[in-house]
């Protein structure tokens, strides 16, 4: 996305919520939207292709979680916001349907694999190591900001379980 089409992303989402909360400050909301629209770039793209079978599909995903599926035309799934529904397996390189309601507009009668290309497979698997640098970096800082250290934790939990058997 050009610097452009964010600067109108961000006005139109401005506008939108100026409208539905007059007392919000313009510029301020246009910086938060800016901030958000720049920290999400690139993360919700459409990706289209052709299965080995000659399946087309395409499939948008946000972070680790497919938000759209369409296979053939047919949309397999709008606005996921469960990661139950369709997931990427990195194992065998596919797609999973695990939902009777997405398997069945497929005209399946249990689970249905798609193939996975490998942009898929990328954007998925830097999906899942950005959000491990998260969880790495809360941690540090959870870490950081208790008041006990790793030792003196360990020593009141040996001294409970150490009370609690006596």
């Amino acid at each position: 996305m050009t610097k452009k089409e964010l600067m109108i992303k961000a006005h139109k989402m401005t506008k939108e919520i100026k409208a539905e909360y007059p007392a919000v400050d313009y510029k301020f909301q246009l910086g938060l939207c800016l901030a958000y629209l720049y920290e999400n770039e690139g993360e919700v793209e459409m990706i289209s292709y052709t299965t080995k079978n000659g399946a087309k599909v395409e499939i948008k995903l946000e972070g680790k979680l497919v938000a759209d599926l369409t296979v053939n035309g047919i949309e397999v799934v709008k606005n996921n916001k469960y990661s139950h529904v369709v997931f990427i397996s990195t194992f065998n390189n596919t797609i999973v349907l695990n939902d009777s309601l997405a398997y069945k507009k497929l005209g399946g009668k249990s689970v249905i694999r798609i193939e996975a290309n490998s942009e898929v497979i990328k954007a998925f698997k830097e999906a899942t190591q950005k959000s491990i640098e998260e969880m790495n970096k809360k941690t540090e800082e959870f870490v950081k900001n208790t008041k006990i250290s790793a030792e003196q934790y360990n020593y009141t939990f040996e001294k409970h379980m150490n009370d609690r058997n006596s």
